[in-house]
């Protein structure tokens, strides 16, 4: 049923994304929050799947709820950026430039990182296998 009614809020939010970036192309920063709002329910979900799953997998569970919840303020900081940017925007300004840097640090944030993530995950993985009884 959870799943269900994930399904229906994130097809409502990508419908609100479509009636949201007419208002963002005008100039309205705050619509800004309601184009972004597909991002901000997938990286809910992740939180909440990283939390339900503590129970059964504590280390997995919160090493998941933790990073979905350093994503989400990377991109909510992003967000706030874009609905500066597009609002001191002049009229007839270009909108893309507006929102082009705050998308750019956090696509330079999360090659970071997935580096630093594949990095950490090699390392314990060596250790791991080279804890196993021979």
């Amino acid at each position: 049923m959870g799943a269900v009614a994930f399904g229906f809020l994130l097809a409502a939010a990508m419908e609100l994304r479509l009636l949201a970036a007419r208002w963002v192309r005008a100039g309205h920063g705050n619509a800004v929050w309601l184009v972004s709002s597909p991002v901000l329910v997938m990286n809910a979900a992740v939180i909440v799947f990283g939390v339900s799953l503590g129970p059964a997998q504590p280390v997995i569970g919160t090493l998941i709820a933790l990073v979905g919840a350093v994503v989400l303020a990377v991109f909510v900081n992003a967000f706030i950026d874009m609905s500066k940017r597009v609002s001191a925007m002049p009229a007839n300004g270009d909108v893309s430039l507006a929102l082009t840097d705050p998308l750019a640090n956090v696509g330079v944030f999360m090659a970071g990182l997935f580096a630093v993530g594949g990095l950490v995950a090699v390392v314990v993985l060596v250790v791991w296998g080279l804890s196993l009884p021979r």
